[in-house]
């Protein structure tokens, strides 16, 4: 029953890796930090407006930061939230995904599991 419900979990957690706007947010912060350093590489653009752009550049790509971590607590909420009905119905998920068996075997399932979302997915359209 244990393992079941952490499948269930990392269903769930894949499920939401898809559909949150990981790959968005990620590219955004990709193109800002490409940006900051072709600014700072320029040798056309004054120092004094480099301090300038640079610190804009720097509060987008904390924010691109600071949203892909809030990103990631909410695609691992499934997990959390199964292991605490779990705690309360005796199954101990947390000591399971402690073990290196409970890491290894969800990772493998997640990886199996979104690669055949995806085939199943792509043959449909």
């Amino acid at each position: 029953m244990d393992w079941a419900l952490l499948g269930l979990g990392m269903v769930a957690t894949v499920e939401l890796f898809f559909r949150l706007p990981f790959r968005k947010t990620f590219r955004s912060l990709i193109g800002t930090m490409s940006k900051s350093i072709k600014v700072i590489s320029s040798p056309n653009i004054s120092d004094h407006w480099k301090e300038k752009i640079l610190l804009v550049y720097a509060a987008d790509t904390l924010g691109s930061s600071v949203l892909l971590f809030l990103l990631m607590l909410v695609a691992l909420l499934p997990v959390t939230t199964l292991g605490g009905v779990g705690n309360l119905i005796g199954i101990d998920i947390f000591g399971l995904i402690s073990r290196p068996a409970g890491v290894v075997m969800p990772t493998v399932g997640a990886v199996v599991y979104a690669f055949v979302r995806k085939k199943v997915l792509n043959a449909r359209i």
